[in-house]
């Protein structure tokens, strides 16, 4: 199978995955970000293929979708791949993509939030890089107001509570079991 076709196929896998998304997780997030990533990846001279192909399946894995699994949803993309009979160390390179682009991922255990430097993050690489920054851009604007208030409305979630008051330190894990207002 060509390039053309593995992601022809991949993107038709992501629609129908994630048609009945009502989480702020929806294609036309993945269409949005795909595309952003592709124009990054261009200016940074990283593998469109490899962007384009994360990019799709960024979503599908997210931890947030398996009850905190990463592992079940890693699994899930790996297997997409497989089926495309692709190399293992294309397979390996796209889930070590999706499997760090969560907004999680750039939190340590010692992680703190709001302009302090974080020692534990590892270099990145252009596309996982590519990826990421496409998706957290795709969280701002109007558009990524409305998909916050989605995607905590969709967890019963409270739009605000003045008895939580914001956190300016989290780790990964607080990040990954908060109960927090949207």
């Amino acid at each position: 199978m060509n390039k053309k076709e593995i992601i022809e196929k991949t993107e038709l896998f992501v629609k129908q995955t994630l048609s009945k998304d009502s989480t702020g997780h929806d294609w036309w997030h993945i269409h949005r970000v795909r595309n952003l990533a592709k124009r990054i990846a261009r200016y940074e001279s990283a593998d469109i293929f490899i962007v384009e192909l994360a990019a799709l399946l960024h979503d599908i894995g997210d931890y947030k979708f398996f009850q905190g699994d990463e592992e079940a949803g890693a699994a899930k993309v790996g297997e997409w791949l497989s089926s495309l009979e692709i190399s293992p160390s294309l397979i390996n390179e796209i889930l070590e993509i999706t499997s760090r682009v969560s907004f999680m991922h750039t939190l340590s255990d010692k992680g703190k939030v709001g302009g302090k430097k974080n020692s534990a993050i590892p270099t990145l690489s252009k596309e996982l890089m590519s990826v990421t920054d496409a998706d957290r851009l795709d969280a701002m604007g109007a558009i990524g107001i409305a998909r916050a208030f989605t995607y905590g409305g969709f967890f019963n979630r409270p739009i605000y509570d003045p008895a939580i008051k914001p956190s300016k330190s989290i780790t990964g894990e607080e990040y990954k079991t908060t109960e927090a207002p949207s």
